[in-house]
């Protein structure tokens, strides 16, 4: 019992160490990112600094704003399903013939 509190409490926050580098990568500063996926994450409202209580998630771009989509997934999904089930599912999506004719579709269509 006590491995399995462990193992939650480890992947939630290495969820969050890894968001919060996905974002600083993406250009906020520390307290933007780590806030807003904080905020995200456990669905908590407002975070600090650009994304505080004077203004809201407007300020950052769209690859921000689907990180902070993809947080507010994981933390309304379990934790530990989803990371378990994850490499399933994007095995049979890899290997599904209609994301191949889509992709394809997708190649054909940018050229």
């Amino acid at each position: 019992m006590v491995f399995a509190v462990l193992a939650f409490v480890f992947l939630y926050f290495m969820s969050i160490v890894t968001l919060v580098f996905v974002q600083l990568g993406s250009g906020l500063d520390f307290i933007t990112s780590f806030s807003s996926i904080i905020a995200c994450i456990n669905n908590a409202g407002p975070g600090l600094g650009l994304v505080g209580p004077g203004s809201n998630y407007g300020v950052l771009n769209s690859f921000q704003t689907w990180v902070c989509s993809a947080a507010m997934l994981l933390g309304r999904l379990e934790y530990l399903p989803f990371w378990c089930c994850l490499p399933h599912i994007v095995a049979k999506i890899a290997a599904s013939p209609l994301i191949f004719h889509l992709w394809a579709f997708v190649i054909s269509y940018r050229t």
